[in-house]
C-alpha cells in the first residue's frame, strides 16, 4: 500500500495533531474533521506522532485464507457477541468459524439449494440464511438446529437481516418482494410489493425503525416497518442495485450497484450526498466499519476496496485477489474484514494490525 493509504487511516486525534503541525491553514479541515464524528476524540494515544510513523512502516495488510466451503461462497458475516462467524455458500452449506483458530467449528447443512446471504441476531444465538430454495432457515447457532423455516416467496431470495431488536428477519429475493417475519410466529409481519425486478438486498436501520431495499429496478425503498407504508424511493443508480448499508448512527445509507458506482444518501431527506469512485465493476457488497470511519466494498473480480469517509482520497484495494467478492462483513471491533470469494475461500483481513505496531 502507498503512503496516501496509511494517512487516510490515521485516527482522527493523530490526523488532527499533524495538522496543527503544519499551520492554522489547515483549520477548516480540522473541524471538519471533528464534526463527522459527533463527539471530541479521547486522547487514546501517547505518543500519537510515534503512532504516524507505524503507520508509514506499514506495507500491506495482513490475511489469512480460509478452505471449507467446497463451492462458491456468496456471504459472510460475524457474531456480534463472539470471536465466531459464518459463510455460506454455493455448496448449500452455512459454516460457522472459530474466529480465534480460523477453523470450521460447526457446519449447518439444510438448505436445497445456495445459501446467498446470512446475518446473525443481535444477541450472536441465532443465524438467518436465505437461500435459492426459496426460504429462510432460522439456526440455533449453538447447536446447528433448525429453530424456523420461513416459506413465503416464490423464487429464489437473494438477502437476508435481522431487525436490531432481534425479533424480525427480513429477506428479498427474485419474486419482487419483500417479507418482514415474526420469528415468533414464523408469519409475515409485512410483505411488500413495491420493485419491478428481483429484491437483491435489505437492510435495517439501526433504529429498526426503517427497512432499506434495493433491486432490478435500480432503485432503493425506504419502508416504515411498523405501518408497512412506503416512505420514499431513492433514484441515481445506472443498473441494478446490488448492496446496502446503513451507517451506524443511521444518518447515512450507502449503496452498490451494477453501475459500478457506490452512492451514499442522506437517510433523513434521501438526498444523494456524494458518488465514490467504485472498483471497476458492479459492487457486490457493501459494510461500513463499527465506527462509521470506512467503508469497504467489493465487486466483480476487482478485489476488496477500504475508503476512509473522512478524507477525500481515492479508495484504496487491499492487496489480495480472490475473484468476485460477493460479501464483506467487518468484525464488531472493527480489527477484522471478512470477505466471500468466488474461489470457494474466505479472505480475513487484519485490517486493525496498524493500530497494534
Amino acid at each position: 500500500m502507498n503512503g496516501k493509504f496509511l494517512l487516510s487511516g490515521l485516527p482522527v486525534l493523530v490526523v488532527i495533531m499533524l495538522f496543527l503541525s503544519v499551520g492554522a491553514a489547515a483549520e477548516s479541515n480540522i473541524t471538519q474533521l471533528v464534526d463527522t464524528s459527533g463527539e471530541c476524540a479521547a486522547p487514546f494515544f501517547t505518543n500519537p506522532l510515534e503512532k504516524f510513523r507505524n503507520y508509514l512502516q506499514k506495507s500491506d495488510v495482513p490475511y489469512t485464507v480460509l478452505k471449507g466451503h467446497r463451492d462458491v461462497v456468496f456471504a459472510v458475516c460475524f457474531s456480534p457477541v463472539s470471536p465466531m462467524f459464518a459463510s455460506g455458500g454455493a455448496d448449500d452449506d452455512v459454516i460457522l468459524w472459530d474466529g480465534t483458530t480460523h477453523t470450521p467449528w460447526r457446519t449447518f447443512s439444510g438448505h436445497g439449494d445456495t445459501v446467498c446471504s446470512i446475518a446473525f441476531s443481535p444477541d450472536g444465538k441465532l443465524i438467518a440464511s436465505a437461500s435459492y430454495d426459496n426460504t429462510v432457515i432460522l439456526w440455533d447457532a449453538a447447536t446447528g438446529e433448525k429453530r424456523r423455516i420461513f416459506k413465503g416467496h416464490k423464487d429464489s431470495l437473494k438477502s437476508v437481516a435481522f431487525s436490531p431488536d432481534g425479533m424480525l428477519v427480513a429477506s428479498g429475493g427474485w419474486d419482487n418482494t419483500v417479507i418482514i417475519w415474526d420469528i415468533v410466529s414464523g408469519t409475515p409481519v409485512h410483505i411488500f410489493a413495491g420493485h419491478d425486478g428481483c429484491v437483491n438486498a435489505v437492510a435495517f436501520s439501526p433504529d429498526g425503525k426503517t427497512l432499506a431495499s434495493g433491486g432490478r429496478d435500480r432503485i432503493v425503498n425506504f419502508w416504515d416497518t411498523q405501518t408497512g407504508t412506503l416512505e420514499k424511493s431513492l433514484e441515481g443508480h445506472a443498473g441494478w442495485v446490488l448492496s446496502l448499508s446503513f451507517s451506524p448512527d443511521g444518518k447515512t445509507l450507502a449503496s452498490g450497484g451494477l453501475d459500478n458506482a457506490v452512492k451514499l444518501w442522506n437517510v433523513k431527506t434521501g438526498e444523494l450526498l456524494t458518488v465514490l469512485e467504485g472498483p471497476n465493476g458492479a459492487v457486490l457488497s457493501l459494510s461500513f466499519s463499527p465506527d462509521g470511519q470506512w467503508l469497504a466494498y467489493g465487486g466483480d473480480g476487482a478485489g476488496v476496496f477500504m475508503k476512509n469517509l473522512a478524507f477525500d482520497q481515492t479508495a484504496e484495494k487491499l492487496p489480495v485477489d480472490y475473484g468476485y467478492v460477493f460479501s464483506v462483513a467487518f468484525s464488531p471491533d472493527g480489527l477484522k474484514l471478512a470477505a466471500a470469494s468466488t474461489e470457494k475461500v474466505v479472505i480475513l483481513f487484519d485490517v486493525g494490525k496498524t493500530n497494534e505496531r
